[in-house]
């Protein structure tokens, strides 16, 4: 796994699917931060990528859940 794009896109779905309620407020956060951070650098950097339909995608999904309309 050396491409970049794969990278940020894996790094938020994996902090997305670890979920956030067994976490202190601070950690999740931290980790609202990377993913919103990991997917709309994927984006801005790659927009035309492979990754970029699953990036939207699940960023998203991470609005929705966090009811971020």
């Amino acid at each position: 796994m050396t491409d970049p794009e794969e990278i940020y896109y894996l790094r938020a779905l994996v902090l997305l699917k670890l979920g956030s309620e067994e976490l202190a407020v601070e950690e999740q956060k931290k980790n609202h931060l990377l993913i919103e951070a990991s997917l709309t650098t994927n984006l801005a950097l790659y927009p035309n990528g492979k990754f970029a339909d699953l990036s939207l995608n699940l960023l998203g999904l991470f609005y929705y859940q966090n009811k971020e309309y």
